[in-house]
């Protein structure tokens, strides 16, 4: 692609940003109505029953997922209610919204299926190393981790699917295409998470994407979790050595981790493979 295609893509992609036309993705149905069921104090367990076993797919999910390493209990989950049951409400929310974004990268159009399936798999990754620190940082949710770890990068999707215009030497030409999600998928993944009318954590998950140096306050939050887990997907590729150590993330010093060191942060990753690659299968 040359330098001039690249920067009349780049100004139309910008365009379409701030005049607010650029095409943004529809929570699925089914996550829209777990999250309302579940936020609902007049509504249990059995309502969200009903609501999930409309789809084969994510009831097998929760099954499994109730039925796997990271929650079995001892007698195995047989039927849903009693894998909800043991899973818990807000739980189910984040595994069930989780799982339901797959249905997202789904490509419309085959000349970006591979995009998408490589973008849905660095998120599931992201996904699986925020749960993993979240475990070991007191009072934050794995599962609420994991699903935040997964939207990060929701802004990317659009813009690979506009991609899809294109000619094929776009498609091919991944320096540029880097380039574009480096640039746009912060900025739309905020848009698609106040559309979509998430938390404000999660927002500021969206909105947090790579500023390595964020520092809004003394007190550590869900953005620095996922901060942390990013900057260690970046471990062994070339990009890591254009980005800060570890320990000179403002999110590293304020997680109470106890008396993490980078190289420990290493080996909590090495300790947590099974769990790690339980949680991209699931969602893979």
């Amino acid at each position: 692609m040359t330098h001039r295609a690249e920067a009349e893509i780049i100004s139309h992609i910008q365009k379409e940003i701030t005049e607010g036309t650029l095409q943004l993705p529809v929570l699925p149905d089914i996550a829209f109505k777990v999250r309302e069921t579940s936020s609902d104090e007049n509504q249990g367990i059995a309502e969200l029953v009903k609501i999930i076993q409309s789809d084969t797919s994510m009831t097998a999910y929760l099954l499994r997922v109730a039925n796997s390493v990271l929650y079995r209990g001892v007698v195995p989950s047989t039927e849903l209610l009693q894998a909800l049951n043991r899973l818990g409400l807000k739980t189910t929310r984040n595994l069930a919204i989780s799982y339901s974004l797959k249905a997202l990268f789904r490509p419309r159009s085959p000349a970006v299926k591979d995009l998408l399936q490589k973008q849905w798999n660095k998120s599931t990754y992201l996904a699986a190393l925020s749960s993993v620190f979240a475990k070991t940082c007191p009072g934050y949710n794995p599962d609420r981790a994991m699903l935040a770890g997964l939207l990060q990068d929701i802004g990317a999707l659009p813009i690979i699917e506009k991609l899809a215009g294109y000619p094929k030497d776009v498609l091919e030409d991944s320096r540029s295409i880097n380039l574009m999600l480096h640039r746009f998928t912060r900025p739309v993944g905020v848009a698609i998470m106040k559309k979509w009318k998430f938390d404000k954590d999660l927002v500021e998950v969206a909105r947090s994407r790579e500023d390595w140096m964020r520092d809004p306050g003394p007190k550590a939050d869900l953005a620095d979790i996922v901060l942390l887990a990013r900057l260690h997907c970046y471990v062994g590729t070339k990009r890591m050595q254009k980005l800060p150590r570890i320990n000179q993330l403002p999110a590293f010093h304020k997680l109470t981790l106890g008396d993490l060191t980078p190289e420990m942060s290493l080996s909590i990753i090495q300790e947590a493979r099974e769990d790690i690659r339980e949680i991209q299968k699931s969602l893979i």
